[in-house]
C-alpha cells in the first residue's frame, strides 16, 4: 500500500473508532519510530490520539474512561490506535508530560482540530524544563538499567530510545528557555546536542550509533553487546551528570486554569461563554 492510501486507511480507521465508541477525536498524530525517523518497511504505525466524549458521557457520574486502545490490523500492517481522553490529556499536560508536546511536534497528523490544538499549545508552552528533562532522563536510565547494561544481546529499540531520551534531556539543559521542546526527529535531535564538552571519543560513540540507526532501519539484529559499548557508556555517563545539570533549570508552575478552560471549551453547550454588555453611550 502506498503511503498516501495507508495514511488514507489510517484516517477511515480513525472515523469507524469515533463510530464505535461514540467520541471525537480532536487529534491524531503518528508517533513512534516514523514520527523520530527510525522505521523500516514492516514497522506498524503507532497512532496517538485525544478525543472528546459526548457531554453524556463526559458527566455521567460513573465515567471513568481515560484511554482507549484499540489495535488492528490494515493490510497486513499493525496499526495501534492508543486513544487518551480529553481530560487525561489536559491532566498530562498540566504536570509537563513531554509526550503532550511531541504529540503537537509529531510532522503526520491525521486529524487536528484547529481551537483545540491551540489551546494545548497553550498549555505546552508554559510546561516546566525541569520536570520534562526528569522525565526523559528517566525513561532513558529504566531502559539504560533494564534492557541494555549486562545483556547477552542487543536490543536495538531500547538502546536507539535509552539514546534519544538521554539527548532530549541534554538538549534542555542546553535550551532551558520556558516552552522550548527538543527535535522529534531522532537525527536533527543528535545533530542539535552540543557535544563538545563530553568524551573525546563522542565522535566514535556517534559512529555506533549511526550503525544502530541504520540497523533500525533495515529491520536488522545487532547480538554483540560490544557493538554498543560506547553507546552504553555514553549513557551511564550521561545518567552522572544530567541529575545537577537538571537541577538548575526553572520549574514554573503551570497554570492549572489554563487546562480548565480547554476543558471547557470543548463543551459550549455546558459552559457557554459569557456576553459582555457594554453600557449604552448616550448622545
Amino acid at each position: 500500500m502506498t503511503t498516501n492510501a495507508m495514511q488514507q486507511a489510517i484516517k477511515d480507521e480513525i472515523k469507524d473508532l469515533e463510530q464505535e465508541y461514540g467520541i471525537e477525536v480532536l487529534l491524531a498524530v503518528e508517533y513512534g519510530s516514523r514520527a523520530w525517523g527510525l522505521e523500516h518497511a514492516g514497522s506498524d504505525h503507532d497512532i496517538r490520539l485525544i478525543y472528546r466524549d459526548s457531554p453524556h458521557q463526559a458527566f455521567s457520574l460513573f465515567q471513568d474512561r481515560e484511554m482507549i486502545a484499540h489495535p488492528t490490523m490494515v493490510d497486513g500492517v499493525e496499526v495501534d490506535l492508543t486513544c487518551w481522553s480529553l481530560p487525561k490529556a489536559l491532566k498530562l499536560a498540566t504536570v509537563s508530560n513531554p509526550q503532550l508536546n511531541e504529540f503537537l511536534a509529531c510532522p503526520v497528523r491525521y486529524r487536528s482540530e484547529e481551537a483545540f490544538v491551540e489551546d494545548l499549545t497553550r498549555i505546552c508552552k508554559a510546561a516546566s524544563p525541569r520536570v520534562m528533562a526528569h522525565y526523559y532522563r528517566g525513561s532513558a536510565k529504566k531502559n539504560l538499567l533494564q534492557k541494555i547494561c549486562d545483556q547477552r544481546q542487543v536490543d536495538v529499540k531500547a538502546t536507539l530510545q535509552m539514546v534519544r531520551g538521554t539527548l532530549s534531556a541534554q538538549w534542555i539543559v542546553q535550551n532551558p528557555d520556558q516552552g522550548a521542546f527538543p527535535p522529534v526527529d531522532f537525527e536533527t535531535l543528535l545533530d542539535a546536542v552540543d557535544h563538545s564538552k563530553d568524551r573525546l571519543y563522542f565522535d566514535e560513540t556517534r559512529a555506533q550509533i549511526d550503525r544502530l540507526v541504520a540497523l533500525k532501519r533495515e529491520g536488522g539484529h545487532c547480538r554483540d553487546p560490544h557493538d554498543i559499548c560506547l553507546i552504553e557508556q555514553f549513557g551511564l555517563e550521561a545518567m552522572e551528570r544530567l541529575p545537577e545539570q537538571i537541577g538548575h533549570l526553572d520549574n514554573p508552575y503551570v497554570d492549572q486554569a489554563l487546562a480548565e478552560q480547554a476543558f471547557q471549551n470543548q463543551y459550549p453547550q455546558i459552559f457557554p461563554k459569557e456576553e459582555i454588555n457594554y453600557p449604552e453611550v448616550c448622545l
